[in-house]
């Protein structure tokens, strides 16, 4: 098995493939240059993680909150708002769909948006991030396995 906070990135990752406009370009951990033909894109990683003890005792349980970040990419163009608005349409939804995500997760808030637009003429690509935040239960002798 491995750690829960990989398998939320690949449930978060299963739940955002086949989205209408980024298809199957849904891609774990952080992406910096894409290539242009798969824009657009989204990434899916994990951020910082805060712990508190749930259960005492000798096998003590953990409730975890998780910072997860979805990027968007998308190549630039005079409606690359309105693009990245519609990509954040469809994660927003597909998430709100299955907070659980699977079973792995308690529960996932969306956390807030971002958008990373420069008005340079030479940027190709245009990113956003869409921000959750996702709530899931371990042993602390066990983290691999969601309680």
């Amino acid at each position: 098995m491995s750690h829960v906070r990989k398998q939320l990135r690949d449930a978060y990752a299963t739940a955002l493939t086949g989205l209408t406009t980024t298809g199957s370009n849904v891609f774990k951990g952080r992406y910096y240059s894409l290539q242009s033909a798969k824009l657009p894109a989204l990434c899916v990683y994990t951020g910082s993680e805060a712990a508190e003890i749930n259960v005492m005792g000798s096998s003590r349980g953990s409730d975890r909150l998780v910072s997860v970040t979805i990027e968007g990419y998308v190549k630039s163009s005079n409606v690359v708002e309105d693009t990245l608005d519609q990509i954040a349409v469809e994660v927003e939804e597909a998430i709100a769909a299955d907070v659980t995500l699977g079973g792995v997760a308690k529960d996932t808030t969306y956390a807030g948006f971002e958008l990373d637009a420069n008005a340079d003429p030479e940027q190709t690509v245009a990113v956003m991030r869409i921000n959750f935040v996702t709530r899931y239960r371990v042993a602390e002798d066990d983290v691999e396995t969601a309680i």
